[in-house]
């Protein structure tokens, strides 16, 4: 996801790869939602010819997409985090491997999203059925983070809601989803040309995360939101904080995967892109959330490093 551009973000790893390489400071999704979004990365195809309107609908198998073509090409193609390119199936496999051969993966881990993790579980008599809460339930987390969603439910609030995550810090999901990521990577075949890409899902609502990312930014003052509507200012704030804390941690997972490309000698040919489905309207408007044509929205980031990148 994108961050709105007023944050005072701390994200030194980020800023490395913008400063070795380009950054493209008025990049816009092509749809401001998740699945629409990713087809059209999938595919290279524009928001009306990529087979996916909204979030119901799966990407076409039978539309070419990049990653078979890469395969097809030699390439070892992993993936891990949250695909959604079948989202409306909730049915990722306890491997995370559900159609990501057909899609074009020879590896990876297609895990959960937040809410539509929690959904699944709690319709499957609160056992999971995808990797992510698997791997709570192994490890006797499940409930006490399905309870944060459950109380959000009680009030209205769905998604829209920010907590303090009681999960152990290697479960945390973006920083499950790292460890997987570079521990595949370290495994690639030096002989064979790889591609991941890498899908946190963070810093998606709601807005939950772990008590020492909550201190980092425990006191910092963020910009009002245009025209913010009547939410009380320290619920925006605590909301603002939160978001921020889940990019500078995102940050860090994009320092480690990094590291491992260097560790391997490949940092001279690999190129690097770090980019987004939408945004996040973060109170502008009144709003939270996305789905809409606005700035906060619509508005992502895009950097790109690497060999034949000025």
């Amino acid at each position: 996801m994108g961050c709105a551009s007023d944050l005072p973000l701390r994200t030194p790893n980020l800023d490395a790869l913008a400063a070795r390489g380009t950054r493209f400071s008025r990049c816009y999704t092509p749809s401001p939602v998740c699945s629409p979004a990713r087809a059209c990365l999938a595919t290279g195809r524009g928001y009306t010819r990529a087979g996916v309107l909204n979030n119901q609908q799966n990407t076409p198998l039978d539309l070419p997409n990049h990653y078979r073509m890469l395969r097809d090409s030699g390439y070892e193609v992993a993936g891990f985090g949250k695909f959604d390119l079948h989202k409306p199936d909730l049915d990722w496999g306890l491997e995370g491997q559900n159609q990501l051969p057909e899609y074009g993966f020879t590896s990876g881990c297609d895990n959960e999203g937040k809410g539509d993790g929690v959904r699944a579980w709690r319709e499957n008599e609160r056992k999971a059925v995808g990797p992510y809460l698997e791997h709570l339930d192994e490890t006797d987390q499940s409930e006490g983070y399905v309870a944060l969603y459950e109380a959000a439910a009680q009030q209205g609030l769905g998604l829209n809601f920010h907590a303090i995550s009681p999960l152990k810090e290697d479960s945390y999901c973006d920083n499950w989803i790292g460890a997987h990521a570079r521990k595949t990577l370290e495994g690639f075949d030096e002989d064979r040309p790889w591609y991941m890409v890498v899908n946190f899902t963070g810093p998606h609502d709601p807005y939950d995360i772990l008590p020492e990312m909550a201190q980092a930014w425990d006191g910092v003052e963020f910009p009002r939101p245009h025209h913010p509507g009547d939410m009380a200012e320290e619920e925006v704030q605590t909301r603002r904080r939160y978001y921020a804390a889940m990019i500078e941690n995102i940050d860090r997972q994009v320092g480690l995967l990094w590291d491992a490309v260097v560790a391997r000698g490949e940092a001279e040919n690999t190129i690097v892109v770090y980019s987004s489905d939408h945004g996040e309207m973060l109170g502008d408007h009144g709003r939270w959330q996305k789905g809409v044509s606005h700035e906060g929205s619509s508005h992502i980031p895009l950097l790109m490093a690497g060999p034949g990148i000025p």
